[in-house]
């Protein structure tokens, strides 16, 4: 192979690569603003129900 065709190909296969991390990078910040959302969720729950359970004692 010529040596400017193994620049090109070099060139290509670093885009190729650059976009590929780029979308893994994207996906990978999607599942962790995920699950953050899904860990606020369960520590609002756990602080409601325990708010409830607080209520419920004062009343017995």
């Amino acid at each position: 192979m010529s040596r400017v065709l193994k620049t090109v190909l070099g060139i290509v296969i670093f885009i190729v690569a650059v976009v590929i991390v780029w979308n893994l990078i994207g996906a990978l910040f999607h599942v962790a603003i995920f699950l953050v959302k899904a860990l606020f969720a369960v520590v609002i729950a756990a602080i409601l129900v325990g708010v409830f359970f607080i209520a419920v004692r004062k009343r017995e």
